[in-house]
């Protein structure tokens, strides 16, 4: 696994973007999006965070 380092500053704000394997355009599908909001809903629970966009 991975080790990031990340800022433990209360209230930063961090500024990411995606990108799906090969760049298929799977985030069309109401199905991907409809997990992908269930696993921000999941993942919001656990580690609370807002997203400004």
């Amino acid at each position: 696994m991975s080790n990031y380092r990340r800022a433990k500053d209360p209230g930063a704000l961090y500024f990411f973007t995606l990108v799906t394997h090969q760049r298929k355009p799977i985030l069309t599908r109401p199905d991907v999006r409809r997990f992908l909001r269930a696993a921000i809903v999941h993942t919001r629970a656990h580690y609370p965070f807002r997203i400004h966009g």
